[in-house]
């Protein structure tokens, strides 16, 4: 799940920061919320995932994509 992550955050980053224009708008407050929230998010559902399956969903696709279906 740590390359799942990685570009979740990198997207955020983009989003709150930079991407919508949002730069300078949002206080460190907002910002901390919605970090937050976001983590939240992101532990939950990668519990769930956990829960399930044994490797992230990133991880899956590399392995398939590097080994084929038979593995």
């Amino acid at each position: 799940m740590h390359i799942s992550f990685l570009l979740i955050w990198v997207r955020i980053l983009r989003i709150y920061s930079y991407g919508l224009g949002y730069y300078g708008h949002i206080s460190i407050v907002e910002g901390l919320a919605i970090a937050g929230i976001i983590i939240f998010i992101q532990l939950l559902g990668s519990r769930i995932w956990m829960s399930l399956f044994s490797d992230g969903p990133l991880e899956k696709l590399i392995r398939y994509a590097t080994y084929g279906r038979g593995r």
